[in-house]
């Protein structure tokens, strides 16, 4: 009980420290729901059914971390990683991919 009560006291004297109430720090962002990022997955890989080709689609949430793959039927293995890293790095420069591969060129 004692510990809590320390660590309770180094975080209020990191707020007091700082001069501002430890609620301002707190950061509130929106992220993607699951069932959102199924029916983004999906779209990419209905599209790319349309255009002839056989993908896997990620999606990433803001930080970068997975929150949805699929693999469409008759995919290669390897686009389950080129999916991830392509979501990923999507993410990390902060437009879509469109755009990303549009800047490459």
């Amino acid at each position: 009980m004692k510990a809590r009560h320390a660590l309770l006291a180094i975080l209020m004297s990191f707020s007091v420290a700082a001069g501002c109430p430890a609620a301002a720090q707190v950061l509130n962002e929106k992220q993607i729901s699951l069932a959102l990022a199924h029916d983004v997955a999906m779209a990419a890989v209905e599209q790319c059914r349309k255009d002839g080709y056989r993908v896997a689609a990620t999606v990433v949430d803001r930080a970068g971390r997975t929150k949805f793959i699929v693999r469409d039927d008759g995919a290669g293995p390897h686009t389950v990683e080129a999916s991830q890293r392509k979501a990923y790095t999507a993410a990390m420069f902060r437009v879509p991919t469109v755009l990303f591969a549009e800047r490459i060129k």
